[in-house]
């Protein structure tokens, strides 16, 4: 015999969704996880992870989650298609989460040896700058 609880049906409020934030700290630095973060910072974080994680590559992430950012670093593409496509991955890999705004304000510079992008980004709790090497 199962249990039969009657649910009120009108007192549920099904336009409210819930866009979890709180996901545990990573210091990249000394490359541990510990504590937790909410919000902005959560926000920082999300933006960093989701373009250092190559698209497709790892099971554990659907094909919505990380960015194709590998086949933009080749010796010999242009630097207009570079930053035009850069552009692109960018927010192709940040405005799939609802909790983004907008990516803009994108800036290409060289540092040392390396390629660096940084853009401007808002989100549902403020916004935050974010930067990715290629």
């Amino acid at each position: 015999m199962g249990l039969d609880i009657p649910i009120n049906l009108d007192l549920i409020d099904s336009s409210a969704e819930a866009i979890p934030t709180k996901t545990p700290y990573i210091d990249w630095a000394a490359g541990r996880i510990y504590g937790y973060v909410d919000s902005l910072n959560a926000m920082k974080q999300h933006v960093k992870k989701t373009l250092l994680t190559e698209r497709f590559k790892f099971l554990i992430y659907d094909n919505q989650y990380g960015a194709e950012i590998e086949h933009l670093i080749m010796d010999n593409i242009d630097m207009e298609v570079l930053q035009l496509e850069a552009v692109r991955v960018v927010k192709d890999a940040l405005l799939c989460d609802k909790r983004i705004i907008d990516v803009y304000d994108f800036d290409f510079s060289d540092l040392q040896d390396e390629r660096v992008i940084r853009f401007s980004v808002d989100t549902i709790y403020g916004p935050i700058q974010g930067e990715v090497p290629l």
